[in-house]
């Protein structure tokens, strides 16, 4: 089946600006931890200021690079899942940039593309809640332990 087919009147694609606030001085930390989107596709045109790096598969992070008119598509765990593994779900994260860029924040706009789900099977669907509930549960686990057990998060 095409992917524009399985995308195609998804009540559940979501377009979000995503604003980033300014970082003060002195201060490092991740404006956004690493982590792979849930849905199919994330397509992301260029954001206003750098900050996004992406984790290749030996852990290292790289940069992409900020141009005006690129758009940067990412792979996410519906995907992963639908491919069987072929097509990897991208970790990806926004770091904290330079003292001087981190001042005046960052904005960004995300186009999150979900399957329609009246098309699949409800095996389909039934695969795609385990996920869900797999990715919240981790999701919550590495969010909420940091603050359980006084841990830096």
């Amino acid at each position: 089946m095409p992917l524009e087919s399985r995308i195609k009147d998804s009540a559940q694609t979501m377009l979000r600006v995503l604003r980033y606030p300014p970082v003060e001085s002195g201060m490092v930390l991740p404006r956004a931890a690493a982590h792979e989107d849930i849905n199919f596709l994330t397509i992301m045109p260029a954001s206003d200021g750098p900050g996004l790096e992406l984790q290749l598969s030996d852990g290292e992070w790289i940069e992409v690079v900020n141009r005006p008119s690129q758009v940067v598509v990412n792979i996410g765990d519906m995907l992963q899942e639908a491919t069987e593994g072929f097509l990897r779900s991208t970790t990806h994260r926004v770091a904290t940039p330079d003292e001087g860029l981190a001042a005046s924040g960052r904005m960004s706009l995300r186009l999150f593309l979900h399957p329609t789900l009246r098309q699949h099977s409800l095996r389909a669907i039934r695969q795609a809640a385990i996920l869900v509930s797999v990715y919240m549960s981790s999701v919550l686990s590495s969010s909420v332990q940091p603050l359980l057990t006084g841990e830096p998060h």
